[in-house]
């Protein structure tokens, strides 16, 4: 029988065997909660379709599915960091019945994990039933509804084409004592025409001698008007004549009294005696 030495492992290479397991846990943990976000996301989109009604249920539970998905995807980055940086401490690990333990270990909790996940599944799988469930119902109560408008506005379509066929046939016969009322109406106005033209041809004609006889009166009166104008143009020209003739006057006067002062003021005066002492 073939003995085993066993290899015996420091504090550092323990925990760093055990860093990666956990590493490695988590990552798997990680993925299986992606898976199960995934699915939900499908879900979610499935029962996105449904009537308008459960919309805000729906885009809940899309929420909560993008969510969980982006929980899911930060979680699995971190694994992935982890199992990156462990991985290279785990390299210096010797003890490969330290990480079959682990591992072992690691198999139970990712059996737990994937039991855990089939019981959500099976969960949401019955939501999903009982959505589509409430969905069908609410499609047979909106078809229901749409018949019975559908009904009441064919109902209200045939009444309102009865009122609009009595309408029109009462628009018919009003239309009809209408045109009569204005062909009388015609009648009357044609007749009050011929009486109002006959009326203002008799004014128009007794205008025509008032305007003749006011025009022969004006054209009189115009004529004694030029006449009177000539009369008075002759005076005022002979008015005229006669103040030039007195400017005329007037000017030889000025002109005389000119000379005169103009004579009187060249004659030298005359001394006073006696002549005062200087």
């Amino acid at each position: 029988m073939t003995k085993v030495n066993k290899v015996k492992l420091t504090a550092k290479e323990i925990r760093a065997a055990k860093n990666a397991a956990a590493a490695n846990k988590n990552l798997a943990l990680a993925n299986k909660s992606l898976l199960a976000a995934n699915q939900a996301i499908v879900v979610a989109r499935k029962v996105l379709e449904s009537k308008q009604k459960i919309a805000v249920q729906k885009e809940e539970a899309a929420n909560r599915a993008k969510t969980t998905q982006e929980t899911a995807l930060e979680k699995k980055a971190i694994a992935e960091q982890e199992v990156l940086a462990t991985q290279e401490a785990g390299d210096k690990a010797r003890s490969e019945a330290e990480a079959a333990e682990i591992a072992k270990k690691i198999a139970a909790q990712e059996t737990a994990a994937a039991r855990k996940v089939a019981a959500e599944q099976a969960k949401l799988k019955a939501q999903e039933a009982a959505a589509a469930k409430k969905v069908a119902a609410e499609a047979k109560k909106i078809t229901a509804q749409e018949v019975a408008a559908a009904k009441k506005a064919a109902d209200a379509a045939r009444k309102l084409a009865a009122q609009e066929a009595s309408a029109a046939k009462k628009a018919a016969a009003q239309q009809a004592k209408l045109r009569a009322e204005e062909a009388a109406a015609l009648k009357k106005a044609a007749a009050e025409a011929r009486k109002i033209a006959a009326q203002e041809a008799a004014v128009a004609k007794k205008a025509a001698a008032e305007q003749a006889k006011i025009a022969a009166q004006e054209l009189a009166a115009i004529k004694r008007a030029e006449a009177e104008t000539k009369k008075e143009a002759a005076a005022h020209a002979k008015a005229i004549a006669q103040e030039a003739a007195a400017a005329r006057k007037v000017a030889a006067a000025l002109k005389k009294a000119k000379a005169e002062a103009k004579k009187t003021a060249s004659i030298p005066p005359e001394p006073v005696w006696p002549f005062a002492e200087e």
